[in-house]
């Protein structure tokens, strides 16, 4: 485990600390330009799966076991991701196109029952192939991790996760998967002003510039109109209806 933090407060730090020292981890604070260079890290790491988390996931039960499993199951996929609340195109109930809206957990509900909503309700065996991947909570082959430039490749850019690792990824025929059965909270920190968010618009331009803005518009448009996520949507939005979804769990146990 390698722990990668700006973080300037006392507090927070000796939080970090003490983790790593349960953890076995390693603390890198304040990284310099150093810390995210294509070798960096890289020959430290002696698995062949990797988890990148962004710190404000709140993970659940078997989240990395699911994940690696995925990502054997798929012969020729590199890359894996999952569900959330806070996501882009993998946010459940709904994707909020403008990024301008939190949303939470339904009523009376924990990470964890959400996440075994999500196993019962994926399909097995069917695990969906996708162009684009938000990189809050990603798995990846160590050869995968190299290929794309290691760590600073998934480090988005704008507001909306976006960054063009998938692009890139895409090129090298390494396919991207996101693992249905598996939900983590995203908590995000803190939000820009309505004045310093790029619109989605600007994002999808930008990346179009680059990829071009015809195959930038159909990597969105498979996201956002993709079978098994939009069934995912539909269940879990009548769950946001609820009070309680205790009885639903109990029933499907």
């Amino acid at each position: 485990i390698f722990l990668i933090s700006d973080e300037i407060d006392t507090d927070i730090q000796q939080l970090i600390q003490k983790f790593s020292n349960i953890h076995n981890s390693t603390v890198i604070l304040h990284p310099g330009k150093d810390s995210y260079k294509k070798d960096y890290l890289t020959n430290q790491i002696k698995t062949n799966y990797i988890i990148l988390l962004e710190g404000n996931v709140i993970v659940t039960n078997d989240y990395s076991t699911k994940m690696i499993h995925a990502l054997k199951q798929s012969s020729y996929a590199g890359i894996v991701s999952v569900l959330s609340n806070n996501a882009s195109f993998q946010s459940l109930p709904t994707v909020d196109q403008s990024n301008m809206a939190f949303i939470d957990l339904p009523k009376n509900t924990s990470e964890d029952q959400m996440n075994r909503l999500c196993e019962v309700w994926s399909v097995a065996h069917v695990i969906p192939r996708v162009p684009l991947l938000n990189p809050f909570c990603l798995g990846l082959t160590k050869d995968t991790f190299i290929a794309l430039g290691g760590f600073s490749a998934f480090i988005p850019n704008n507001s909306f996760g976006i960054s063009d690792f998938s692009f890139r990824a895409t090129e090298l025929g390494i396919d991207q998967i996101i693992a249905t059965n598996t939900y983590v909270y995203h908590a995000k920190a803190k939000k820009e002003s309505v004045s310093e968010m790029p619109s989605l618009q600007n994002v999808l331009e930008t990346l179009g510039k680059t990829y071009g803005r015809e195959r930038v518009i159909r990597s969105y448009q498979t996201m956002l109109f993709h079978p098994v996520l939009l069934e995912l949507r539909r269940r879990m939005q009548y769950i946001y209806n609820m009070e309680d979804i205790g009885e639903i769990l109990a029933h499907e146990d």
